[in-house]
């Protein structure tokens, strides 16, 4: 008999439920926004938030990098074209962000953009480059790393060394990156 119970009780309470929740659509479903990475700065001042969306009529996916700040809940994009092979990293005091993205190199000001050693031997186009955006001042910092394949970074011990692993046809680099525009 309790058994019985049991039962009539869940099946009522699972269509009581079942009712009252819209049911998703498959285009909801299709336009869902994910969440890659959530990452707190070192100093809590600040939330770096990775949003990816479909963005149907370029047939891509738009990778959206947000920076909240804690307190009062501004929010700022830092870009729409976030590359998902490396994940943004904080700068140990919380002031800078690495992160890679991809972008058209045509249109960069060349008073924020830095060389490596490894000159690009191809087209303008296919140049990457590590982005550093300053929280503070609001300004991105463009180093050019040619046509290396980054696959991991991080940050020394202040906010004047980045290193990053890279690969390129012929080997894999470990680079190490000052921020006062010395390798």
């Amino acid at each position: 008999m309790k058994l019985y119970l049991i039962l009539f009780l869940f099946e009522f309470l699972s269509n009581c439920l079942a009712q009252t929740s819209p049911k998703l659509t498959i285009d909801e479903f299709l336009n869902s926004t994910n969440y890659p990475s959530l990452s707190l700065s070192p100093n809590g001042q600040y939330l770096l938030v990775h949003s990816m969306r479909p963005a149907w009529e370029s047939n891509r996916y738009d990778n959206i990098l947000w920076l909240y700040k804690t307190q009062g809940g501004q929010q700022k994009l830092i870009t729409n074209q976030l590359s998902r092979s490396i994940t943004p990293k904080w700068s140990p005091t919380g002031n800078w962000i690495a992160f890679l993205a991809d972008t058209n190199t045509e249109n960069k000001s060349p008073e924020n953009h830095f060389h490596t050693e490894y000159p690009n031997k191809t087209d303008s186009k296919s140049i990457q480059y590590l982005h550093l955006y300053n929280v503070i001042s609001k300004e991105i910092i463009l180093i050019d790393i040619a046509n290396e394949i980054p696959l991991a970074m991080t940050w020394g011990y202040d906010d004047l060394s980045l290193y990053y692993v890279s690969t390129s046809l012929l080997k894999k680099k470990i680079i190490h990156w000052n921020l006062n525009g010395r390798m």
